[in-house]
């Protein structure tokens, strides 16, 4: 009996032993896998940009200028003369069409390890720039129509456009963009990326 309990607890002790190694083990394995995926040894090697995902991008902004311009009109009468004179208020935002980029807009030399990209032309992003809503009546006698007031909101847009689609603000935004897109690009690890933009 007392042999038979001897090898009872034998049989326990190594079946304790046992347990612990291939716990040990285990646990080791699973901790060399972690060190492994934690730290990979392989390089994530680059690949040239898709089209679709520029596309999506949409409006990209590259400059925006705050517009306020004071536009009147008068009408002769017969005894006296009407006047209307308004301010309005707007914001122009210059910058490109990201929908209108083509593959041939990018190019990828592998051994330069160089990335070229051609914009869309810089242009008006939004044709809706002035706040309506935040427009002042200045001055104004006489009774005047809808389409009377449209068309002074039409002269004050022309004399906006003109103001701030100039060649400098254009070369600005331009300016601005390709820094953008530069740095975005090298960010992603590419040696060398050549913006341009279409004219």
């Amino acid at each position: 009996m007392k042999n038979l309990k001897i090898i009872k607890n034998m049989l326990l002790y190594g079946a304790v032993i046992i347990v612990c190694v291939v716990f040990l083990r285990v646990w080791s394995t699973c901790e060399n896998t972690e060190i492994k995926i934690g730290h990979p040894t392989e390089k994530i090697e680059k690949t040239p940009v898709h089209v679709s995902s520029l596309k999506a991008i949409g409006l990209w902004e590259f400059l925006s200028v705050q517009c306020d311009e004071v536009v009147d009109t008068i009408r002769k009468g017969f005894l006296s003369d009407d006047a209307l004179t308004r301010i309005y208020h707007g914001t122009l935002r210059l910058g490109v069409d990201m929908k209108k980029i083509r593959k041939q807009n990018i190019s990828y030399n592998k051994k330069t390890d160089k990335l070229t990209i051609t914009l869309p032309k810089v242009a008006l992003l939004d044709k809706k720039f002035i706040d309506e809503a935040n427009t002042d009546s200045y001055f104004e006698s006489g009774k005047w129509s809808e389409q009377a007031k449209k068309e002074l909101l039409k002269k004050a847009e022309a004399k906006m456009r003109k103001r701030a689609l100039t060649k400098a603000n254009i070369k600005k935004a331009e300016d601005g963009g390709r820094a953008t897109v530069q740095k975005m690009f090298l960010a992603m690890g590419y040696k060398a990326v050549d913006v341009k933009f279409e004219k």
